[in-house]
Formats: C-alpha cells, sequence, structure tokens
C-alpha cells in the first residue's frame, strides 16, 4: 500500500552539508522559513535514482548558503561554499518521517527559484488513526506513525486526508531565541476518503513499525 505523505515549501538556504561518494550522495539542508529553521534530508543513489542523482549534483554549484557550507568526498573536506546575504531561494518537496517527536523531512526535489518569495510550507498525508494520539500512514508498503491528535469527529477504521500545521520548536523576538512547547505538527483538517485498510494487513503493519522501534 502507498499512502500520500507530501510536502512542499519554500524558504531560504541557511546551511548545507552535502557529502559526495561513489555509490550515492547525502544531503542536509537547513531552510529558513522567516526566523525558523526546517531541517531537509536526502540520500540520493546513483544506480537507483540517475537522473536526480546527476540533477542535484548539477546543481550544487548554484546553491549559495546564508552560512558557510560545505562538500565532502568519501568524509574529506572537498570544497567550501562560501555565505552571502542574499541565500538561494529554495523550492523543496518530498516526504515527512518521524521518530518520537522528531519530525523528519526528506526531499526528492529541489530547485533554484529566480524571485525572491515568501516562505512557507505544506504538509499532505493520508492514514488511519489508531488510538486517540496516533496516525498511522503507510509509504511503499512501510508503515509510518505521527504523533497526532484524533478529533472526535473521526470515525474508527476510516482513512483520513490530512493537512498538517508546522509549529517550530522556537520563536525569535528581539534577537532572543525562545523555545516553544507544543508538538511539531498538528491536524489543520482532516477529510475521510474512499480507501481503507483491511484489518489483518494494518496489524501486520503496526507489528512491522513495532519491531523497527524495538518496542
Amino acid at each position: 500500500m502507498n499512502l500520500l505523505n507530501k510536502f512542499t515549501l519554500i524558504g531560504y538556504l541557511s546551511e548545507i552539508r552535502v557529502d559526495l561518494f561513489r555509490s550515492h550522495i547525502k544531503a542536509k539542508l537547513s531552510i529558513d522559513l522567516q526566523d525558523n529553521n526546517i531541517t531537509c534530508y536526502a540520500t540520493i543513489s546513483r544506480r537507483f535514482n540517475k537522473e536526480w542523482h546527476h540533477e542535484f549534483e548539477s546543481l550544487l554549484s548554484r546553491l549559495v548558503p546564508k552560512q558557510d557550507g560545505w562538500v565532502y568526498v568519501n568524509g574529506e573536506q572537498y570544497y567550501k561554499m562560501d555565505s552571502c546575504t542574499q541565500p538561494s531561494c529554495l523550492f523543496l518537496s518530498g516526504n515527512i518521517g518521524s521518530s518520537g517527536d522528531m519530525i523528519f523531512f526528506n526531499f526528492e526535489y529541489c530547485k533554484i527559484l529566480d524571485e525572491q518569495l515568501a516562505p512557507y510550507v505544506s504538509i499532505e498525508i493520508e492514514g488511519q488513526f489508531i488510538d486517540k494520539d496516533r496516525f498511522l500512514n503507510i509509504i511503499s508498503d512501510s508503515p509510518r506513525i505521527f504523533n497526532l491528535k484524533c478529533p472526535s469527529r473521526a470515525i474508527d477504521g476510516k482513512i483520513y486526508k490530512a493537512w498538517l500545521r508546522y509549529n517550530p520548536s522556537y520563536r525569535v523576538q528581539d534577537d532572543t531565541i525562545y523555545p516553544v512547547d507544543i508538538n511539531k505538527i498538528t491536524l489543520a483538517r482532516i477529510e475521510q476518503t474512499n480507501k481503507q485498510i483491511p484489518d489483518e494487513q494494518l496489524q501486520d503493519y503496526l507489528l512491522e513499525w513495532k519491531i523497527i522501534n524495538n518496542q
């Protein structure tokens, strides 16, 4: 089973680290969205995703971070990306994952925008509430569980499309950083779909998730 799991964002490149290996690329981008940052990750296989591997490799020389960035080859520093007061404005899209309360943004597309646009982030996923505060999403038959409060109108056993609100863990005021005690993602709204997970398959996904997470 494969359910919707998609984020899109526009923001400014704050920091970057890229590791180049013979078989793949690992990238870590910190994206500035109006005084808070989202870290986006990618692992790009040369063998299984040749076109995206070549595309991102070609993009590297044009990326301009706000802070100095680094490119490594086989673990050794290769070259530095010089910082600039006008960093690259980027459009990224991909999917989200979770580990406890941590949310991971895994990008599968990256484009430099020619114009300076207002930052934003949009997250849409499909899944089923498995209890009052957990939401099961499936990507390529692999389960992902997110900590989301189940609304009272949600029906047991139904798959919903959910629009999520991303909440930064801090806010900046007068150049001072203040922590914010709030869940990383919360529900903005939900909409019932006509999709369904058979009960036997649901139990298999939950068992797989427990094994993967050592529970």
